[in-house]
């Protein structure tokens, strides 16, 4: 009887452990499966095939991501020191200036073979209802809410000293005109005379609302010049229009030409990347726009060619299935240059788990650490993206407050805030199985170079070198709860079954294996105390016999 009980105790031992391997096995094997089979109907859904992806809607602006764009503004308040005595420019920082950004793609249109989709697109911007109670220049998250942008404020008169620029460069060979040093000096005085004489009270420093800066208005300089100048000078220096702004705002001409990106459908990899974007295929070196930097040699040229490309996506969606090594490409078209982002970490937003990507540090980097970034003519010091050949002026775009550049430009110019990488940094939160951007902090500032130039009466009581901040943007998006919602209905529901699967698994089959464990220890205990209760009365009875 004992031993048919020993035998049964060992027999449900042995299937507990069994069973408990099983169980780890079927643990350790069933996220691995989940996530494979996610994967693969990742794949297969994400391309945009005919509208029919569930990410259609939102790329497309069907489905509106709530998305802002909050400027700042940097008003000069020592403008006549700064032109008479050299003294470097102070700033004060003055916003938010909070505006609702809308894109709307339209006229889509599908290749045949489904590969690609082009597209022209509208963005607009429109003013908050919400104004604030007081300035906020330095918060964390932007407040909805903004200032009044018919207020004015003293910056550096990027038209003229643009228009100066473009003149200088007809010193180079030239098919309408090819100016001496000179003739480029008279020209130069001739044109500050003009701007004197007719009491525009304005030289190298301007007072305009921040509406005029940011969305454009007619400038009372270039309007003079186009009127007092001969029309071939205007036409060579390549200036269509007297107005001028920093922002595009609604259907302008340049969101009226053709886009494309790839949908997928034949290689999931290449989803929603650029194959032209505004009427330049994959390239921007045929446009008015195009990168001149490097210097004429195979490898200049090889350079030259690589800054023009249109790499990448739009910086909302990218490929699906992305990990902590993924690089990822990104055209960014308010500098009108493509660039590559890299993780940094993690982060969380609605419980969602997403990785934080930001832009490599070698993109603003000179050309001497970083030799492709000729391209940009990027000579100077580190930390700033020269956009004279893109904007015919010379505008220095940088992170706010020059964080991350060298520290020599935050001597250039008084009353910045302290940069933290919090505030001023770019970064997107990407969800990694989708690809999905689901908040993103796009930040940029936008500086104009003065230079002392001592043959230039104009110029020549400037400091000798200074980069003048203009404004400071924040281009930010936060998913809405519905999308959120819908995320977690499908792909974080695939998940939460995968985790939960596993850790039951594990855990019910390391409880069984436990107890198996426990079994074996109780059965050997047992299987001892019995083989020691059975010799003891053999030598107990002889003994006893022997008295």
């Amino acid at each position: 009887c004992k031993k048919k009980c020993c035998c049964g105790a060992r027999g449900l031992v042995i299937t507990l452990a069994i069973t408990g391997i099983v169980l780890v096995v079927i643990g350790l094997a069933a996220q691995p499966a989940i996530h494979a089979l996610m994967r693969s109907v990742i794949k297969d859904s994400i391309n945009m095939e005919n509208g029919n992806s569930q990410l259609f809607d939102v790329w497309s602006g069907n489905q509106v991501v709530p998305e802002y764009m909050t400027y700042y503004v940097f008003n000069c308040t020592n403008s006549q020191e700064v032109q008479e005595l050299g003294a470097y420019p102070n700033v004060e920082i003055i916003g938010p200036f909070t505006y609702r950004e809308e894109n709307h793609k339209f006229n889509i249109t599908w290749s045949p073979d489904d590969n690609t989709v082009r597209y022209k697109y509208n963005r607009t911007f429109t003013l908050l209802d919400t104004r604030c109670d007081k300035p906020y220049p330095d918060t964390l998250e932007p407040p909805l809410c903004t200032l009044d942008d018919n207020m004015t404020f003293i910056t550096g008169n990027y038209a003229l000293v643009g228009f100066i620029n473009q003149i200088a460069a007809l010193m180079q060979p030239n098919p309408m005109f090819n100016l001496t040093f000179p003739e480029y000096v008279i020209l130069v005085g001739t044109i500050m005379n003009i701007v004197k004489t007719e009491g525009k009270q304005e030289n190298l420093f301007m007072k305009r609302t921040v509406y005029e800066v940011i969305w454009g208005a007619e400038d009372p300089i270039l309007a003079l010049l186009f009127k007092a100048l001969p029309a071939d000078l205007i036409a060579a220096l390549g200036i269509t229009s007297p107005v001028v702004g920093l922002q595009y705002n609604n259907s302008v001409p340049i969101y009226q030409n053709w886009s494309s990106i790839y949908t997928g459908n034949d290689n999931w990899e290449n989803a929603f990347s650029y194959v032209s974007w505004a009427g330049n295929d994959r390239t921007l070196a045929q446009s008015a726009n195009a990168w001149k930097g490097c210097a004429e040699t195979d490898q200049g040229r090889l350079y030259r060619a690589q800054g023009n490309m249109l790499n990448g996506t739009e910086g909302m969606q990218f490929r699906p299935l992305l990990d902590e090594n993924s690089i990822l490409p990104v055209y960014a078209q308010d500098i009108l240059r493509s660039s590559f982002l890299h993780s940094t970490g993690y982060s969380s937003i609605q419980d969602i788990d997403l990785l934080r990507f930001r832009i490599v540090p070698w993109a603003l980097q000179n050309a001497t650490l970083y030799p492709p970034n000729c391209a940009f003519s990027n000579y100077g010091p580190s930390g700033v993206l020269n956009m004279t050949d893109t904007q015919h002026a010379p505008v220095f775009a940088s992170k706010p407050m020059f964080y991350d550049a060298d520290p020599i430009y935050r001597t250039w110019v008084t009353g910045l805030l302290e940069p933290t990488e919090a505030k001023h940094d770019t970064f997107l939160d990407i969800e990694p199985w989708t690809g999905s951007t689901m908040h993103a902090h796009q930040r940029l500032q936008v500086n104009l170079q003065l230079v002392n130039i001592p043959y230039l009466e104009a110029f020549w009581l400037l400091p000798p070198m200074t980069y003048l901040p203009i404004m400071w943007a924040d281009e930010w998006a936060v998913i809405s709860s519905d999308l959120a919602d819908e995320w977690k209905s499908q792909i974080g529901l695939g998940l939460s079954v995968a985790t939960i699967m596993q850790t039951a698994g594990i855990a019910s089959g390391l409880g069984l294996l436990g107890i198996a464990l426990a079994g074996t220890v109780v059965l050997a205990i047992l299987a001892r105390r019995r083989e020691a209760g059975e010799g003891t009365p053999l030598l107990k009875g002889s003994l006893n016999s022997d008295i």
